[in-house]
């Protein structure tokens, strides 16, 4: 044992380390001692090492000797070193909330709405919570979606559309189309490149209409144009803003993101208010954006 203390002493002035079983006893116990002692040896050498790593030193790979002076190559001295440490990967952890509102509210959206096909009062095309959100804009992150893409629904009564956006994810995409009426609905899904023409003709039918193109979709009936709208994200994350006009992500990649605000058209046949910025998701808080839109 004495032996041992002299060596271990000597060992410290060349920044050196003895590790290994049997040094200070041969039970699992004496082993476990042994290796806080080396934890605490190098940690005031300033190395950093984990108390794994001396465990690993008494694994059964050494041969136990009977005494010190019969250890041979188990009880040869040997540098410590800290193993490499390994690049972090991003974690899927952090949380981020992204405000959208308006610089100045379009006069429109504070008139009321008109009277559509239906003889029922249309909504303003768009709302604004009294806190200065907006609701039902389409806020896109550079991130895959989670989980398995939901195919989104949208139900039409009195010649409107519930929701009036929503957001569909996939490569290929699916949009279900419902019928809560009596009423027969000619709907046409538009887009940039084509159209899909889906009759609904009785109370309870549903049709479903997919494809590929991405961006903003509309859900005509008959002469009411843009009567609802679908965002074809792709293979992004895409959330509508609630009713305090907060988009709200789970689960990122910690990291800087690049989030694209996307609004309906303040009128029929116009170019979607669009908007973009960066966040940055950290694991250890929720992140916050608030980006302004324009007409």
């Amino acid at each position: 044992r004495a032996r041992v203390e002299r060596v271990s002493n000597a060992l410290a002035k060349k920044r050196l380390v003895l590790a290994g079983n049997a040094y200070h006893g041969v039970s699992v116990n004496d082993c476990i001692a042994g290796a806080r002692r080396v934890v605490q040896a190098v940690g005031k050498l300033g190395a950093a090492v984990c108390l794994f790593a001396a465990l690993l030193a008494c694994s059964g790979s050494a041969v136990a000797p009977s005494s010190p002076r019969d250890a041979g190559d188990a009880g040869t001295a040997k540098a410590v070193r800290p193993a490499a440490a390994e690049q972090p990967t991003a974690a899927a952890t952090g949380r981020a909330i992204v405000s959208v509102e308006w610089k100045a509210a379009p006069s429109r959206l504070l008139r009321r709405g008109v009277i559509n096909a239906c003889d029922v009062a249309r909504p303003s095309p768009l709302s604004v919570h009294s806190a200065g959100g907006v609701r039902g804009a389409v806020v896109v992150l550079d991130e895959p979606p989670a989980g398995d893409a939901k195919v989104p629904t949208v139900a039409i009564r009195n010649c409107l559309a519930t929701p009036r956006v929503t957001v569909a994810s996939g490569n290929e995409w699916g949009l279900a189309l419902v019928n809560r009426d009596e009423r027969r609905h000619d709907a046409v899904v538009r887009g940039a490149e084509a159209s899909i023409s889906l009759p609904l003709r009785v109370l309870g039918h549903r049709r479903l209409a997919s494809g590929s193109e991405q961006g903003l979709l509309r859900v005509d009936l008959g002469s009411e144009q843009g009567v609802a709208y679908v965002y074809a994200a792709g293979n992004r994350r895409a959330v509508v803003t609630n009713d305090k006009g907060e988009a709200v992500f789970e689960g990122l990649t910690t990291g800087v993101h690049e989030a694209t605000v996307v609004h309906p058209p303040l009128e029929a046949g116009g170019a979607p208010v669009m908007a973009s910025t960066k966040i940055e998701v950290k694991a250890d808080g929720t992140a916050r954006r608030v980006v302004s839109i324009a007409r």
